[in-house]
């Protein structure tokens, strides 16, 4: 999920990533992604994501599609961000489905009193996102260590520019799913 946001305008590269990219590396990536040799980022605060059909520009005959005003593929990519959300220990209950989506017209996530995100989406298929800085933190923080760029807390501060203090309640942070929770999430049923 988080690799589907990779584009070269959403990221930074970390402080220790002396390489700089040119656009054409960007732009004839077969995979959209970027260079196949990047290495070392996290995500901005704010990107821009290309890939989805966002809101229907009526006249192509698919309205089944679009819920709400707002493409199926958009509605999948945004319950799986609510998910990774909660998994980090953001409780995001807002569903996109239950939203009225407009071209241009912000929607916010909320969890307790804090906004998660907002979300505009767009007739030419673009998707912005405005994250929390303490979600993005996390977000960056978890998917570095993840990937193996980050060995520790004091290495993800200095990376990311994050206060040390701060990345301490970060590291590791992502909930995981042990053999004994198995029959909870299947709703009670046994896996074998």
């Amino acid at each position: 999920m988080f690799e589907s946001m990779i584009d070269q305008a959403n990221i930074a590269l970390y402080k220790s990533n002396l390489r700089t990219w040119g656009n054409e590396e960007w732009r004839y990536c077969c995979s959209g992604r970027g260079p196949d040799d990047l290495t070392c980022f996290g995500l901005e605060l704010r990107i821009v994501l290309h890939r989805y059909s966002a809101i229907e520009g009526g006249g192509h005959g698919y309205s089944f599609d679009y819920e709400n005003g707002l493409h199926k593929d958009a509605h999948c990519f945004i319950g799986n961000l609510l998910t990774v959300a909660g998994n980090l220990g953001f409780n995001a209950r807002s569903d996109s489905r239950l939203k009225q989506w407009e071209s241009n017209k912000a929607q916010d996530f909320w969890v307790n009193d804090s906004k998660l995100m907002q979300i505009k989406a767009f007739k030419n298929g673009n998707l912005h996102i405005k994250f929390n800085q303490l979600f993005i933190r996390k977000l960056n923080v978890e998917f570095g260590r993840l990937k193996g760029w980050l060995k520790n807390k004091e290495q993800a501060a200095s990376e990311l520019n994050i206060p040390v203090g701060e990345v301490s309640g970060f590291f590791n942070s992502n909930h995981q799913i042990s053999l004994s929770s198995i029959p909870q999430i299947c709703g009670g049923t046994t896996v074998q």
